[in-house]
């Protein structure tokens, strides 16, 4: 999620840009501080309340949720750590497939 700023001919940045969520953290005054002197690399936007359709970490979410529907559902939590892992690996090595996730209007910053 970035966004080229062309400030001049000769120099470039790419900015990241963040969604939040509007906890408590995320208005803390340590990330606050952090921030200040990044504020030119990194823009954060808070999304509304409870807006999956606007949030990137959902779409991820319910790929992984697809991923495991199409297997044998382990019943334990480490069987259930380790094929998340396995979908979220498979999704590492294939950039493509991830940019898809992110085809809806919504979210399509996060493709970039």
């Amino acid at each position: 999620m970035g966004k080229t700023l062309i400030l001049s001919p000769q120099t470039t940045i790419r900015v990241i840009q963040l969604p939040f969520l509007g906890l408590k953290v995320h208005h803390a005054n340590k990330l606050t501080e952090w921030l200040k002197p990044r504020a030119n690399q990194i823009r954060l936007f808070y999304l509304p309340s409870y807006s999956p359709e606007l949030n990137p970490d959902e779409f991820v979410n319910r790929d992984v949720k697809a991923g495991l529907s199409e297997q044998t559902i382990p019943n334990t939590g480490d069987g259930m750590e380790k094929a998340a892992t396995t979908h979220l690996q498979r999704r590492k090595e294939d950039p493509a497939a991830v940019k898809r996730l992110f085809h809806a209007p919504s979210v399509r910053c996060a493709a970039d």
